[in-house]
């Protein structure tokens, strides 16, 4: 099997990320911090060749995409099973420490990195 680069990203910050509002059902756009989050992010990608992205269909992840991949060409899939990871699972997977070591190569400080 041909091994090929995957990236893995997690929506930017809403303001339940903000208040701790773990109300995983609910569909909230990007704020003004999670705006430049992923503006800033951006420039990570604008040197990767992407053949397909697959999303969530909520509002945070569609913004994130829109704003990280402006001008981007990729095949564009939105998966109705990618809706939302439970804000306890996602805990699990930051704490894990190739995870965290990546995240910090890459420069990411809080809130990226969860301690």
């Amino acid at each position: 099997m041909k091994k090929v680069p995957f990236y893995f990203m997690r929506h930017a910050e809403t303001d339940h990320n903000t208040y701790r509002i773990y109300n995983d059902a609910e569909d909230v756009d990007l704020n003004e911090t999670g705006k430049g989050q992923a503006k800033e992010v951006q420039n990570l990608f604008h040197s990767l060749s992407l053949i397909t992205v697959c999303t969530s269909p909520l509002l945070r992840a569609q913004r994130t995409k829109e704003i990280v991949l402006h001008n981007k060409t990729f095949d564009d899939i939105v998966l109705d099973g990618f809706r939302e990871c439970p804000g306890m699972l996602w805990k699990l997977f930051m704490k894990i420490p190739d995870v965290q070591n990546g995240l910090k190569r890459l420069g990411f400080k809080s809130p990226y990195i969860i301690q």
